[in-house]
């Protein structure tokens, strides 16, 4: 009897610690979720992905695409981002290094190069929705240089002959949220969050397509799990099965990816990347 004490003490105790031990895990958790944070609001819009919300903090980075219902999230300390579908309940993750562009295609723009290729000269002051941003154009020697390449027939037609890049030069975000979101957008990497992005064909300079634009920019309080991929989504090896199916169950972005590559505007090609 003795000895039977001896082990139904200590058993007592263990599950006493472990019932207090779940008790403040739920508590902690609890708190945990209905911390807020303030944060930037962003409405944008992009060529290939269409309207995109975008929250902006110290704690995170969430990408919410209207069309196909994709969201991004991004935090630190390492910055992976989680993709996730909220119908299907999946995700995939990947590093930063790793994220690349949805529709990495649909930007090659000239013979081996793309968005993220263009040579841009000192900066000059712009605003964007009100935010403090720095106007990047690109070196008229490239411009020059591309359209003596056309008048030979070596580059294609819908090739950018100009651009112009807008990022924000004064926003107290950390640097790798600019960093992954020029990587989704296929763009340049620079300190600042990408605002804008237009380019002018070879063919016809008048024109400019629109590649990335602000529309709105307002200052929110947001639950800081916005920033975080929900913990019982289902797993997926690939982007290409998390994109089978959008939020309206027709497609999403499977067929925006599909519309980018059989697009006449832009030829593919990709030894550009």
């Amino acid at each position: 009897m003795k000895m039977l004490a001896h082990l139904v003490v200590p058993l007592c105790i263990l599950v006493t610690c472990s019932f207090v031990e779940a008790i403040f895990a739920q508590r902690s958790y609890a708190k945990s979720s209905h911390k807020t944070v303030r944060a930037l609001s962003l409405c944008q819009v992009h060529y290939a992905l269409g309207e995109i919300n975008v929250l902006l903090a110290p704690e995170g980075l969430r990408l919410e695409c209207v069309k196909s219902g994709i969201v991004a999230v991004a935090a630190p300390p390492q910055w992976n981002v989680s993709l996730f579908n909220p119908v299907t309940k999946k995700f995939t993750r990947c590093s930063v290094e790793q994220c690349h562009s949805l529709g990495a295609n649909f930007l090659t723009i000239y013979k081996h190069g793309n968005m993220a290729h263009i040579p841009f000269a000192l900066p000059s002051r712009a605003t964007v929705c009100g935010i403090a941003a720095l106007k990047l154009e690109s070196l008229d020697s490239f411009a020059k240089n591309l359209n003596n390449r056309y008048l030979r027939h070596e580059v294609h037609p819908s090739s950018a002959s100009k651009a112009t890049y807008v990022i924000s030069s004064s926003l107290a975000i950390p640097k790798a949220e600019a960093f992954v979101m020029a990587r989704l957008y296929g763009l340049r990497e620079f300190d600042g969050i990408p605002l804008e992005f237009k380019f002018f064909r070879v063919k016809s300079l008048r024109k400019a397509t629109v590649v990335l634009s602000t529309k709105s920019c307002e200052k929110k309080v947001v639950p800081i799990t916005l920033f975080q991929c929900p913990s019982n989504f289902e797993r997926v090896d690939s982007m290409e099965t998390l994109f089978a199916e959008s939020a309206s169950g027709e497609g999403g972005i499977g067929l925006i990816i599909q519309e980018m590559d059989s697009s006449k505007e832009f030829p593919v090609n990709n030894k550009g990347h």
